[in-house]
């Protein structure tokens, strides 16, 4: 097996759903959310308000413009 191949073997079992969500949430709306905005009327009024049941590092958004979650 090459080295290339075993890298990315690795790779993949090392990352989880939560690591992923992670890095998405990261890449669009920045180190500290500076970038958060809905994707609906693109306000900028929106909040982080809850997070899924059962997969706790799924995080629900609220826009405060159109008064919903999104």
């Amino acid at each position: 097996m090459s080295t290339k191949l075993k890298r990315v073997i690795d790779l993949i079992s090392s990352l989880t759903e939560e690591k992923i969500v992670k890095a998405i949430r990261k890449a669009r709306f920045g180190e500290k959310y500076e970038k958060l905005h809905c994707p609906h009327c693109g306000s900028s009024r929106v909040i982080r308000k809850g997070r899924m049941r059962h997969k706790s590092y799924l995080q629900h958004y609220y826009c405060k413009k159109l008064r919903k979650m999104v």
